[in-house]
């Protein structure tokens, strides 16, 4: 009999590889990731009564979970980032539309 919880182990595997990623910025290398990742755990879903170690699925998904969530605080810092960068262009943009409207 398959062991799926060894799917579940590659998607815990996945979600670290994904938070390296976004610690270095990489998001694009995201969604390709999150796919995979997300074709695991439903695999494991659809067979997890064949899955005889609960206790060890319980703790993965924990910090399957854990994992997920400080790469939402690293999205978040990210996008701040970005909007912060955005509101600087913007500044220095109409500084120069005045400036070239000085006669």
């Amino acid at each position: 009999m398959p062991n799926y919880t060894n799917d579940l182990r590659e998607a815990l595997k996945l979600t670290g590889a994904m938070l390296q990623a976004a610690e270095k910025g990489e998001w694009d290398a995201l969604q390709m990731m999150d796919e995979e990742r997300r074709r695991l755990v439903e695999a494991w879903v659809a067979h997890k009564e064949a899955s005889v170690d609960r206790e060890s699925a319980t703790a993965m998904m924990n910090e399957m979970i854990s994992l997920n969530q400080q790469m939402q605080q690293l999205a978040i810092a990210a996008k701040q980032q970005l909007m912060d960068d955005f509101k600087g262009i913007r500044k220095k943009r109409a500084a120069t539309d005045a400036y070239s409207k000085c006669p």
